[in-house]
């Protein structure tokens, strides 16, 4: 696992690839040129969007986008000391083994930079166009698993076999190796009980900005109604203590309702809500 040194504490990412007036030809270097001007920033990591087409949140899916890996290979050759990835690479568009040696790959170029950046994919759009199976959240997570035991293993050992539920591989080589032994892995995405329990066991750095933001969002939801069910109870609880009386005593009814309505909106606040999130963002912030 990665030391503290060796996390993320201050990255850019490069989600866009469309500059007025800069021609196809010139797109390379204005990417180069904000890597290099971070690097010299103090940023520690510079990360690109593993997409094929623009997000819809960014602009139509025609505007220009590179493929990750490659340009990512580019910008090592330009700089020194910033960590290179993804944020996030999306599961379904490479087969596991064939990610382990492109981000070795990677690694190896520079000098021991590469990371793994990886989620459970979300963008239907490009599935469709460009013909890659988009198969339900369920199975994507499941490819997940088996894309993080496969990598993880190609990453550390002389030799991987595996057998997962869709993927698997037998004496699996990779070789040159990645320059430090390993290659750290970060996990994105928003699921609180697939996502995060995946992170826990596999992950160096978990990218979750959307997640925490939901999380904070939640918790802000239920607080409204947490203090409205005490209020009722401990009004409720009050006047029927103060009264003391039987309790066939109409004068009960409404503090009692009081009581019962409390208690309901107390369930209501703390229950669990919904599953877990689709957002695994196989390049969820890009």
């Amino acid at each position: 696992m990665m030391t503290p040194m060796h996390r993320t504490h201050i990255g850019l990412q490069i989600p866009y690839f469309t500059y007025e007036g800069v021609a196809p030809a010139q797109l390379f270097e204005r990417v180069a040129a904000q890597a290099i001007a971070a690097e010299r920033s103090g940023f520690d990591t510079v990360f690109v969007m593993d997409h094929f087409y623009q997000l819809p949140m960014m602009g139509p899916p025609e505007l220009e986008m590179f493929e990750a890996y490659t340009v990512l290979a580019g910008i090592a050759a330009r700089t020194e000391r910033v960590r290179l990835g993804t944020l996030v690479t999306g599961v379904t568009y490479r087969h596991p083994s064939h990610l382990a040696k492109t981000v070795t790959a990677l690694d190896v170029v520079s000098s021991g930079r590469a990371l793994l950046g990886i989620g459970a994919a979300w963008y239907e759009l490009e599935h469709n166009s460009l013909g890659f199976e988009f198969p339900p959240i369920t199975v994507r997570y499941e490819l997940l698993v088996d894309a993080l035991e496969i990598c993880r293993g190609m990453f550390t050992q002389p030799l991987t076999t595996y057998a997962g539920t869709h993927h698997s591989v037998t004496d699996a080589l990779n070789s040159p190796a990645p320059v430090n032994g390993e290659i750290p892995i970060m996990i994105g995405g928003q699921g609180e009980r697939k996502t995060f329990r995946i992170a826990a066991q596999y992950a160096d750095e978990r990218e979750a900005r959307r997640a925490e933001r939901r999380a904070r969002r939640a918790t802000a939801s239920r607080t409204g109604p947490l203090i409205i069910g005490i209020i009722l109870i401990a009004i409720g609880a009050w006047f029927l203590f103060r009264r003391y009386v039987p309790w066939l005593d109409t004068d009960l009814l409404w503090p009692l309702g009081l009581v019962v309505l409390g208690i309901l909106i107390l369930v209501i606040a703390i229950r669990p809500r919904g599953g877990d999130s689709t957002g695994a963002t196989g390049s969820g912030s890009g």
